[in-house]
Order: structure tokens, then C-alpha cells, then sequence
């Protein structure tokens, strides 16, 4: 399980140390982490007084550096540690991000749980459902899918949208898993086979 951590100063508008029922929104997040049962709660981030902050709360801080975004955080960590041998590449990685304190661990036991079902290389989670409001909240990332329940992308727009009609889009809570996958780190994305959404 890999929390990317933005700092403070970066994001603008979150801060991963803020103390919210006298423990910092990172620490809940990491509590969330293991909650799910994973073998390992890893922080990226480049913020040494996040990395400071993270073994106290039992995970280990992986520094990254260069990153813009989160999905870049999780490929530089897990990169990092492919190549000093302490996870093998084969390894199911899960990215939930500091922002998610309040994200469900069984939500996500069944999201790696999803891999052995489905020959899916990447899978997310999605709430059915939403409001008017929440479709035309840009803080809410939208899920679009496929007639299978595929994800096919993500927005914080409400699209495809056609005039007086909201569609029907799951919103996605942000967790989500990747297997049998390989980040490069020269272009930290997906390589090779074409990736599925769940």
C-alpha cells in the first residue's frame, strides 16, 4: 500500500500533518492502510517532515523527488523499491492518498481481492449513485464507464453531459490498485498490457 503525501506548501489546500481528533490526517489514513490488511504501508512524498512524521504511525517513508502527481509519487516509491529489493515487481500496489482518512480498509481488501477474480492490471474503487450535487462538484473526481462497469476515465467535470440531463457517474473515492504492472521511471505511467478498469 503506497499513501502518496503531497506537502503542505505544494497542495495549497491540504495539509497531511493538519491534526484532526489529535492525530494528524496522515496517521488516519495510514491506520486506514492497515486496517486493509496490507503487508506493507508505505509513504511517498517529498517532505522530510512528512517522512519524519510517518514510521511513528508504523509505515515507512519512501522520499521521492520531481513528482507533480500523486500517480508519479507511487511509480517513484515503488520503483525505488523494486530496485533495492524489498517488494518484487509482481506485487499488487494500492495508492490511497493522504487526503482519504476516512476510506474503508475492507473497501480496499476488496479491491486486491478483485485481481484473482478478473484479469484486470488495474482496478479502482467507485461509489454508484451520486447526487446532482456531488456530479457537479468539481472536488468530487466522477468515474466514467463502460457498459460492464469498466472504468474508461475519470473527471471532475460531469461528462459526457448533454443539456438537462446528468448522467449516472460513480464517483471515485481515489483508492486504487495496480497489478502485473511495471512503472517506468524515466515516465512514471502504465506499462505494458492495456489496463482495465474494475
Amino acid at each position: 500500500m503506497v499513501v502518496p503525501a503531497e506537502p503542505c506548501s505544494a497542495a495549497g489546500l491540504f495539509d497531511p500533518l493538519a491534526e484532526v481528533g489529535g492525530r494528524s490526517i496522515l496517521s488516519h489514513t495510514i491506520q486506514r492502510a492497515h486496517e486493509s490488511g496490507a503487508s506493507m504501508v508505505i509513504v511517498a512524498t517529498e517532505c522530510l517532515d512528512i517522512a519524519r512524521h510517518v514510521p511513528q504511525h508504523g509505515a515507512m517513508a519512501v522520499m521521492v523527488n520531481g513528482c507533480v502527481n500523486d500517480l508519479e509519487r507511487v511509480a517513484a516509491a515503488v520503483t525505488q523499491l523494486v530496485d533495492a529489493k524489498v517488494i518484487m515487481a509482481s506485487v499488487i500496489t494500492v495508492s490511497l492518498p493522504a487526503n482519504e482518512p476516512l476510506f474503508p480498509g475492507c473497501h480496499i481488501k476488496q479491491l486486491v481481492g478483485d485481481f484473482d477474480k478478473r484479469a484486470a492490471d488495474m482496478a479502482t474503487v467507485a461509489v454508484q449513485h451520486v447526487s446532482d450535487a456531488q456530479a457537479a462538484d468539481p472536488g468530487i473526481v466522477k468515474t466514467v464507464t463502460d457498459k460492464y462497469g469498466r472504468a474508461l476515465y475519470f473527471s471532475r467535470s460531469s461528462i459526457p453531459c448533454m443539456a438537462g440531463h446528468q448522467p449516472n457517474m460513480p464517483r471515485s473515492p481515489a483508492a486504487t490498485g495496480f497489478a502485473r504492472c511495471r512503472f517506468s521511471p524515466a515516465a512514471p505511467k502504465l506499462c505494458g498490457s492495456t489496463a482495465h478498469g474494475a
